[in-house]
């Protein structure tokens, strides 16, 4: 396993209403790795039980984490299964409507900030 601060956005979203708040964490995954932002940290684990289980005991230390993944071919199919075992809910995104919605995004108008006067 490697284990690397992460530089930038922690991809793991929090509200000021901790109470009910969600937490998504974006999990990568390879043929032979699985790619996780965490908690400010990079973890690059191994595409195996004893990854699954890495991940798992990752995730399941924080309450209300939905992990969002997509589809690679089957690649997906072992670590899935291991973070439903316990319960934690997971999205797996078709490719394809990720990359479009991506590029719907970019083409968007931004939305405005307000400044108050001075």
């Amino acid at each position: 396993m490697i284990e690397q601060p992460c530089r930038g956005s922690s991809h793991a979203r929090r509200s000021p209403n901790t109470r009910n708040t969600t937490i998504y964490a974006g999990l990568d995954i390879a043929q032979h790795n699985l790619q996780l932002p965490w908690t400010g940290r990079f973890y690059e684990l191994p595409n195996s039980p004893v990854g699954h289980r890495r991940l798992v005991h990752l995730l399941t230390r924080q309450p209300a984490v939905q992990v969002i993944c997509e589809a690679t071919g089957g690649y997906e199919r072992d670590g899935v299964a291991a973070l439903h075992q316990p319960g934690t809910p997971v999205s797996v995104l078709n490719p394809a409507r990720a990359r479009h919605f991506a590029r719907a995004q970019a083409g968007a108008p931004r939305p405005t900030v307000w400044t108050p006067p001075s």
